[in-house]
């Protein structure tokens, strides 16, 4: 949950001051040092970007660090003087609920920097991630400026946007109107604790009764990357999340496996605390043996994510595996029967990362898999492999990723 002592005014404040007094250079490292990728931020200009930043980090309770850092980098300016003391009314108010970060008609109250009142404007801009229409306000320019400035020629833009994206986003693309009332997150959740009590989590993204879900970690220690991704992905779906459409809630758990000892590569990294691969121990075709468990969801990691994918109306599940060469994409199946729904989501997510697509025809019943059990339960599912351990292969699967949840999106 965001931290409620942070009021629209200061965040307002702070956005500005990050478009109006750094430059693109300035403010990409600075989002660097924080640890975000710039070019995942919202916006192709500055203040868009701005105001992205300060909401992912707002959302996180990490604006503390954006003080810091924003001192270290530019001492120049008067950071303690943007901070606005809270009103009873601001306990109410989401600072980035649409109109929200609109003061036409109040003063900034920040010293010394003295920045002017925003220019009048609100409704939603076009949408970066999917091509719907979002609800967004950006970061508002000073109304002094010249008429041939970058702000005012993106508010004709964004106005004409904003008719042409609020029909076709609400009507053509998801059969509805109105206004989103479900909590749409971000949300943090706890599932539960391993062996060795470390917490699985899980952060939801949407409101949507479809859910998609996104497993990281199983093999944590074996290939970081599965874990890497995952928390790339939480971070885009954070930036991003005016952008889900209204059917859908996507669900990443970040690392399953958090117990899994750090062995680059070795099949030693594949195992939990108790020697037992998460991996062979699900309910679809188990078999006894030294890695699988003493029985179907014997352990923490999996009986966990049995509880939580059972209590959900899962679409499509994506576990993120090992490594193979030139990666690739393996559909889940549950017994001697090809899963359609699976087989399709791994030609399709092949084809979009060029990954090699597995079929059916070609592969073996694994035991205890827990891919296969997601299909046994009537989820499409398919298992990920990565070109390297290390390397999440971001621009490759962001791809993917997108195409993916605008499909389902769309049904």
């Amino acid at each position: 949950m965001a931290d409620e002592s942070w009021n629209r005014k200061s965040l307002r404040n702070i956005g500005v001051a990050l478009a109006n007094r750094f430059n693109d250079e300035e403010l990409r490292n600075l989002a660097s040092d924080l640890g975000i990728d710039y070019d995942d931020l919202v916006g192709d200009i500055q203040d868009t970007k701005a105001r992205s930043l300060v909401k992912f980090l707002y959302r996180r309770n990490r604006m503390e660090e954006l003080l810091e850092e924003g001192k270290a980098s530019r001492p120049d300016i008067e950071w303690d003087g943007l901070i606005v003391p809270s009103t009873p009314e601001d306990a109410n108010i989401d600072p980035f609920e649409p109109g929200a970060f609109d003061f036409a008609d109040e003063p900034i109250e920040v010293s010394p920097i003295n920045l002017p009142d925003p220019v009048e404007a609100s409704g939603p801009t076009p949408n970066i991630l999917l091509g719907h229409s979002i609800d967004a306000d950006p970061i508002l320019p000073p109304p002094d400026l010249p008429a041939t400035s970058i702000w005012q020629q993106t508010s004709v833009q964004v106005a004409v946007g904003t008719l042409i994206l609020a029909i076709v986003g609400a009507f053509a693309i998801f059969g509805i109107g109105g206004n989103r009332t479900v909590d749409v997150g971000p949300e943090a959740l706890i599932l539960g604790k391993t062996a060795n009590g470390n917490l699985i989590e899980a952060n939801r993204y949407g409101g949507g009764e479809d859910v998609i879900v996104f497993i990281g970690g199983v093999h944590s220690g074996k290939s970081p990357a599965t874990v890497a991704i995952s928390q790339r992905l939480d971070q885009y779906m954070g930036n991003n999340l005016e952008n889900m459409p209204n059917n859908l809630t996507v669900y990443i758990i970040e690392d399953l496996n958090p117990d899994s000892p750090d062995d680059l590569g070795q099949r030693s990294g594949r195992l939990n605390s108790r020697g037992v691969d998460p991996n062979r121990n699900a309910g679809c075709n188990w078999s006894a043996g030294n890695t699988h468990g003493s029985a179907p969801f014997s352990e923490e990691e999996t009986s966990i994510l049995q509880a939580f994918i059972k209590d959900k109306n899962i679409v499509a599940a994506i576990i993120w595996g090992a490594r193979e060469t030139n990666g690739a994409v393996y559909p889940a199946f549950c017994g001697a029967v090809k899963h359609t729904p699976s087989q399709s989501l791994a030609q399709f997510y092949a084809s979009e990362t060029g990954y090699s697509g597995k079929r059916f025809e070609e592969l073996d019943q694994g035991t205890g898999e827990l891919g296969d059990w997601l299909a046994s339960e009537g989820i499409a599912a398919i298992t990920v492999l990565f070109r390297d351990h290390s390397d999440p292969d971001w621009s490759r699967n962001k791809l993917a990723l997108d195409k993916m949840v605008d499909e389902f999106g769309e049904r």
